[in-house]
């Protein structure tokens, strides 16, 4: 996820595939910053929501591969 490599210092990279129409909404850096500073709440639950997708898929991953042990 871009909001996952902006952590990171790295530069975006995904790419998006929808297979029905599709709305897709991007924050820029510097939209984030005014959500953090303007609505710490928001941002505290946009953060939580967007690092609970790669865990999902680690605990997913880490499952499959104890059930091929």
């Amino acid at each position: 996820m871009a909001v996952i490599a902006s952590y990171a210092g790295l530069p975006p990279t995904i790419d998006v595939i929808a297979k029905t129409e599709a709305v897709v909404y991007r924050a820029s850096e510097t939209r984030m910053r005014e959500i953090v500073n303007k609505a710490p709440n928001l941002a505290t639950t946009l953060h939580r929501f967007v690092a609970a997708r790669p865990v999902e898929r680690l605990d997913r991953a880490n499952k499959l591969l104890e059930d091929q042990t």
